[in-house]
């Protein structure tokens, strides 16, 4: 309430009370109604998932449990195929996408042995 002029509001009813004329200005907006276009909904799941098949392998030394690096391997399944690689810098390879099937074994290549540090001569050793 200010002076003569009083806006009381009651429940969702707003009323203006003024000795003068109350003159407002503005722009519309209209608000439109309900489209009539279908909405546009993701496909649902048919109910049949698609499951990847894949194969890891982690190769370790058996003393230390570190992982060998660099080995080569081969995986044999039943019925083909031979999958082969070598492994990463952890000893760690894995094959996607791969077919069920029975794997018969896995066979690691020889590892190359460390290089040898050489000896001093005979004569010194013998010295």
């Amino acid at each position: 309430k200010g002076g003569q002029t009083s806006i009381v509001l009651d429940g969702m009813n707003i009323t203006l009370t003024m000795p003068a004329t109350l003159d407002i200005k503005g722009t519309s907006k209209a608000f439109l109604g309900p489209g009539r276009s279908p909405a546009a909904l993701p496909k649902l799941p048919d109910g049949t998932v698609q499951i990847q098949d894949w194969i890891g392998l982690d190769y370790r030394d058996p003393e230390t449990g570190e992982g060998i690096a660099s080995a080569g391997y081969e995986i044999h399944f039943k019925g083909g195929p031979v999958l082969s690689g070598d492994l990463d810098k952890q000893g760690v390879a894995r094959h996607d996408n791969v077919d069920r099937k029975e794997v018969l074994k896995v066979v690691y290549k020889p590892r190359p042995p460390d290089e040898d540090k050489p000896y001093p001569p005979l004569d010194e050793l013998l010295g």
